[in-house]
């Protein structure tokens, strides 16, 4: 019996226990009366309901400071259930965020970070991912009987050699049932020509057009002056190739990468923004009611359903029902429409009568995006309250520093905060404790996360505290350490931080790196204690003592770490791949999903 179990027995006796233990002690001629009572006799295992909102910062909502942003939804999740105040990403950036929630390890451990610029899948159609080798709370969750479903965002892969594979799909990593995109919404899916690319580049436009000119002219000269024409031709047909092709690629990125699936399926491409979010809802409601059949029948089947949403990344697309209801833009339109979004899925356990045997968790992928403006120059994305840094940032407190929330009605003390450090990657070793199951014991890989069950269920869960130690990674890149020694002392010890290009706002130019001259190294490391210095504004004196523990702690993890392991960020594996890209109605590749769902609640 796992360890939450364990603690909820004595709390919790109910009638079914006291005919379990009675029937056990009656006469072996009752032998078959105990048979047909004992599926009702057994404790029944919880359903499982996570939400994840990409670049949602910590304090973008009403829990957690922000009082500007209505989110009367995501207040009373939190009113009744834990606030994980500390709470922490497994990185700064979206990919290797998510694997590690999915698997509760350090992405450097199978190959989910990068030694150098690029920090996330950029192309469905390359082969990077989610190691097919890797185990999922969602593959542990089918094993233990649970009916699994994910809705909404992966980013995390979709096959290994072949069009068809689908080796780092949803359904190969433990989703009986998948309704989403694999990759995400960029700036360049929005409608004001701005464009991921020439925020990092902003000369791009002009480098094209000199290429084809420069490519141009010599071919001319190669024609007109040197008479060499086959050579001129072919000069300025290369040169038109090249920089005209990578416009071409570069504008054709929506529609390569921005595709619909329900499993294997490809059936909207690419997809229409304004109306994704209540398609998310409808198909998350849709598998609960399908679930609530199962979970109420002879079968008492859970199930675990994993909602992502692709707001409130850039490009935003608030629906027209709250299109300018906040102030904030376009972003606080689509925080408040996450917001509503959530609780009609809440409300559809109420109404299915699985609230009070559904535990819920809601985080955000990383903090927010600081850097991200419109087309006028403005905040575009999200805030992250007192923490500095943001989305890339590294060790950076407001890259990792993420909102959390848990509930669990009749089950779990409402209205209360857990404010020592918590991460991501605890929640695998948790479901696994809840689902009453193992983690699957053929190979010995290492298990970065904690149960959170020894303090889940105190009424006063800040009782409860345990010294950790966590690793913050920027790539492949060591950037820092989270000691929590005792709740009034958290050591954040720093070996890299980013060279912001204005350090003042603690900003890089659009996304911050990991190495060379974008980072700046620190020997001796810097110190701060976080518990009482959030901001990290003072520095501590130096440490020499604290630095050798640290120093241990961090050889004795990287030990761990198999030197060999393959990159999934390696130049084979990020490359576009035509031969595997995801087309509908070629070469077109156009499609639109036929919505049976009604719509009219956004629109």
């Amino acid at each position: 019996m796992s360890v939450l179990f364990q603690r909820l027995t004595p709390l919790l006796v109910s009638q079914k226990a006291f005919l379990f233990n009675f029937c056990k002690m009656l006469n072996p001629l009752f032998f078959m009366t105990l048979i047909l009572i004992t599926p009702w006799c057994q404790s029944e295992k919880p359903n499982v309901l996570i939400f994840v909102v990409d670049d949602l910062g910590y304090g973008d909502l009403g829990p957690f400071g922000n009082a500007t942003l209505p989110t009367p939804n995501l207040d009373k999740l939190a009113s009744q259930g834990i606030k994980l105040t500390h709470h922490i990403a497994g990185a700064s950036v979206c990919t290797p965020s998510r694997a590690a929630l999915l698997t509760g390890r350090y992405p450097v451990r199978y190959g989910m970070t990068p030694s150098y610029l690029n920090r996330v899948i950029l192309f469905a159609a390359s082969s990077a991912g989610l190691p097919p080798s890797e185990i999922t709370f969602a593959s542990i969750a089918k094993k233990a009987g649970y009916r699994t479903g994910l809705v909404g965002k992966w980013h995390v892969g979709l096959s290994c050699s072949s069009i068809s594979d689908h080796c780092h799909h949803p359904n190969s990593h433990g989703f009986d049932y998948f309704y989403g995109t694999p990759m995400t919404n960029v700036k360049d899916s929005g409608e004001d020509g701005y464009s991921v690319v020439t925020s990092n580049f902003p000369n791009f436009k002009k480098l094209i057009i000199t290429g084809i000119c420069i490519g141009a002219s010599i071919g001319w000269g190669f024609w007109f002056f040197l008479r060499y024409r086959k050579t001129g031709i072919s000069i300025s047909v290369i040169a038109l190739m090249l920089f005209g092709g990578t416009w071409l690629f570069v504008n054709s990125l929506v529609r390569l990468n921005l595709f619909l699936m329900r499993n294997g399926e490809l059936i909207e491409q690419p997809i229409y923004l304004p109306t994704l979010t209540d398609r998310i809802v409808q198909e998350s409601i849709n598998f609960i009611k399908q679930s609530s059949a199962v979970v109420n029948s002879d079968q008492h089947q859970p199930f675990l359903l994993m909602v992502t949403f692709l707001k409130v990344h850039s490009a935003h697309f608030p629906s027209k029902r709250f299109l300018g209801q906040s102030k904030h833009g376009k972003f606080g339109d689509c925080v408040m429409e996450v917001d509503y979004s959530v609780g009609r899925i809440m409300e559809t356990l109420k109404q299915e009568k699985l609230l009070n045997n559904t535990f819920v968790y809601l985080t955000s992928d990383n903090g927010g995006h600081i850097e991200e403006v419109n087309i006028h120059g403005q905040p575009d994305g999200g805030y992250n309250g007192i923490f500095p840094g943001g989305k890339g940032h590294g060790a950076v407190e407001g890259g990792i520093r993420i909102p959390g929330i848990i509930s669990w009605p009749s089950q779990l003390p409402e209205g209360v905060s857990y404010n020592h450090p918590t991460s991501q990657m605890d929640l695998l070793p948790t479901l696994i404790d809840l689902m009453n199951t193992t983690y699957p014991a053929e190979d010995d890989r290492e298990l970065d996360g904690d149960s959170w069950t020894p303090w889940l269920t105190k009424a006063n869960p800040e009782e409860y505290f345990q010294s950790r130690i966590m690793f913050h990674y920027c790539g492949v890149y060591l950037h820092g350490v989270r000691f929590a020694q005792d709740p009034s002392t958290i050591y954040k010890i720093y070996y890299y931080t980013p060279n912001y290009t204005k350090p003042a706002e603690k900003k890089c130019k659009f996304v911050c790196q990991c190495f060379g001259k974008h980072v700046i190294a620190h020997n001796p490391p810097i110190i701060y204690n976080i518990a009482i210095d959030p901001k990290e504004e003072s520095p501590l004196p130096h440490n020499q003592s604290l630095i050798d523990y640290v120093d241990q702690q961090v050889a004795l993890h990287q030990s761990t770490l198999d030197p060999n392991v393959e990159s999934q960020f390696s130049l084979s594996n990020s490359i576009w791949k035509p031969w595997m890209q995801p087309c509908c109605n070629p070469p077109f590749c156009s499609c639109k999903e036929t919505v049976e769902n009604n719509v009219n609640d956004f629109v």
